[in-house]
C-alpha cells in the first residue's frame, strides 16, 4: 500500500475532525514550530496562541473601558455646559462656547465648522460660511446623514481646510437634516487617525445639539416675527 501524501493527510482530517478527540495520545506527540522556529509539542503551541489572544483581548477591553470612562466624563462636562449656557444664550455665545470645547476636549489638526449662518460664530477663523461649492461636493448628506471619516478625497478636503493644509485623514458631519446648517470636521496629518469604522457617537450628539439649538434660535426668531 502506498503512503498517504501530505495533502491526503489534510483532507482526511478535515473529514474527520474527531480524529483527535477519539486519539487524544497522538497530541502529545505532534510537534509544531512556534514563531521563533523552536519545535515544541501541539499543547505548547496551544497554550502560547491562547496567552497572546488573552493579551490581545485583555488591551481591548482596556481600550473599550478607557473610551467608555472618557465619553461618559465628556458628556458630563457638555452637559454642565448646556446648563451654563442655557438653549436661549446669545447664538454668538452658544457657538464659541461649544467650540471651545470641542478643540479643548477633542483636539486635532485641524478643525472646521461651516455653518450656512456666519453670524453665528463671525468672530472665530475655524468657523466660516457653508459655500454653495461645499454643499454640492457633500450632496450625499442630503440622503445619507452617516459622518464620512478617512482617507477623503483631495477636492473635498481642500474645500473644507484649504488648499494650504496637509491634511491626510479626516470625518466630516453634518449639521442639521441634510446638512441644511453645515459641517463640522476635524482633520489630522496622520491617515490612519480618521478611518470609516472610527466611533463617532459623541461628535454626532455634539452636531446634534448644535442643529437643535440653531433650529430654535431660525424658530425663535419667526415667532418673534409672526407675533
Amino acid at each position: 500500500m502506498s503512503e498517504m501524501t501530505e495533502r491526503q493527510v489534510i483532507q482526511y482530517l478535515q473529514t474527520h475532525s474527531e480524529f483527535f478527540a477519539n486519539n487524544p495520545k497522538l497530541l502529545n506527540a505532534l510537534t509544531v514550530a512556534n514563531p521563533q522556529g523552536e519545535v515544541v509539542n501541539l499543547a505548547d503551541r496551544k497554550m502560547l496562541q491562547l496567552q497572546e489572544k488573552n493579551k490581545q483581548l485583555t488591551v481591548q477591553l482596556k481600550q473599550l473601558v478607557n473610551n467608555a470612562q472618557r465619553n461618559e466624563g465628556l458628556m458630563n462636562r457638555l452637559f454642565q455646559l448646556l446648563i451654563e449656557l442655557s438653549m436661549n444664550a446669545p447664538k454668538e455665545l452658544f457657538v464659541t462656547a461649544l467650540v471651545s470645547f470641542i478643540k479643548k476636549d477633542f483636539p486635532s489638526d485641524y478643525f472646521q465648522l461651516l455653518l450656512a449662518d456666519i453670524s453665528f460664530g463671525e468672530d472665530d477663523s475655524q468657523i466660516s460660511l457653508y459655500t454653495a461649492e461645499q454643499r454640492q461636493l457633500f450632496a450625499g448628506f442630503v440622503n445619507n446623514s452617516t459622518p464620512l471619516s478617512g482617507r477623503l478625497p483631495e477636492l473635498k478636503m481642500r474645500a473644507i481646510f484649504g488648499n494650504g493644509s496637509q491634511v491626510r485623514s479626516a470625518i466630516v458631519l453634518p449639521i442639521g437634516t441634510a446638512a441644511e446648517h453645515g459641517l463640522m470636521a476635524f482633520g489630522s496629518d496622520d491617515e490612519h487617525k480618521f478611518h470609516p469604522d472610527l466611533a463617532s457617537d459623541v461628535l454626532q450628539k455634539l452636531v446634534h445639539i448644535l442643529a437643535a439649538y440653531i433650529d430654535g434660535q431660525i424658530n425663535g426668531f419667526s415667532d418673534q416675527q409672526l407675533s
